[in-house]
């Protein structure tokens, strides 16, 4: 464990702020992702409808990033990653908060939608981490922000389980929301604007 923190310690304090939201994050994003099919089912009128929302839980979020990681690209090209990372998190916060109120499955598939759409928080953060690391060492950059991802994920989907198993679905929903709320905030207060954007 000792390489492992002197390697994060080598790129420097913000990478190391950069790893720990993109762990967290990561982490609250998954935070429901094996139980869906739970929830849809308990919310779906006929089975039917549980086949194609138990899809499309899945599928909503993929062709909302399809349909807009374009247009986030050139937004983060005009004006920053940084401001891409955080828009990403609050539209996370956003999507996941109201889907914790939602009680069918058609608006739980719209908001996975714009989940979706308003996603696109890991090439920014990639691309942000190449910008304050002076791009030294891309490979192992780039390696370190995909375990953070990883075992974030994995992370999440087992704090999910703990949730779920005392609580409702919807406070998985609540707490992945709070999550993402204050890794914006953290973002947008404590990760410095790069000297080129």
């Amino acid at each position: 464990m000792t390489n492992a923190s002197a390697a994060l310690r080598g790129f420097g304090p913000v990478f190391a702020l950069l790893f720990g939201l993109q762990f967290v994050s990561m982490g609250a994003m998954e935070m429901s992702g094996p139980f869906w099919p739970i929830h849809i089912k308990a919310l779906s009128p006929s089975d039917s409808v549980f086949g194609l929302a138990g899809i499309g839980v899945y599928i909503c979020p993929m062709l909302g990033v399809s349909l807009t990681s374009a247009f986030w690209g050139r937004m983060g090209d005009r004006h920053g990653n940084r401001l891409m990372m955080v828009r990403a998190l609050a539209g996370l916060a956003i999507t996941q908060l109201l889907i914790a109120f939602a009680q069918d499955v058609w608006t739980i598939l719209a908001l996975r939608f714009l989940q979706g759409a308003f996603a696109g928080y890991i090439a920014p953060a990639q691309a942000y981490g190449v910008q304050v690391t002076g791009g030294r060492d891309r490979a192992g950059l780039f390696a370190w922000l995909q375990v953070a991802t990883n075992v974030g994920s994995l992370g999440g989907a087992f704090l999910g389980g703990l949730i779920l198993d005392e609580l409702p679905f919807a406070a998985i929903n609540l707490t992945a929301g709070v999550i993402c709320a204050l890794c914006a905030a953290i973002a947008w207060a404590s990760l410095p604007v790069p000297p080129n954007g």
